[in-house]
């Protein structure tokens, strides 16, 4: 993977961790990870990357995450979302209006 790549990977991965889901255009995957399609080898590789991200900011278990494509939106999309971390607190919607 080249630099620039790795930085996009990273940039996809800190706004995963802050924001609870990012959004990738279907194509970044492909020239990020010099594939022809992507396949169980790329997803590994994200969650890796996950899992060290997790770990460096103290966490002894990443949150898992969860994949969404849009193919019928254009431009196609990879929305990879995460389950909260023990410190965020998961509230309905409908706890607000009450």
């Amino acid at each position: 993977m080249l630099r620039h790549h790795e930085a996009a990977l990273d940039h996809a991965l800190d706004r995963l961790y802050l924001d609870d889901a990012v959004s990738i255009e279907w194509d970044d995957p492909y020239i990020w990870f010099n594939v022809d399609r992507i396949g169980k080898n790329v997803y590994r590789e994200i969650l890796q990357q996950w899992v060290a991200r997790c770990e460096y900011y103290g966490y002894s278990t990443a949150p898992p995450l969860h994949l969404l494509t849009t193919t019928n939106l254009f431009p196609y999309r990879l929305r990879i979302t995460r389950d909260p971390f023990p410190y965020e607190k998961l509230e309905s919607f409908e706890s607000f209006i009450k």
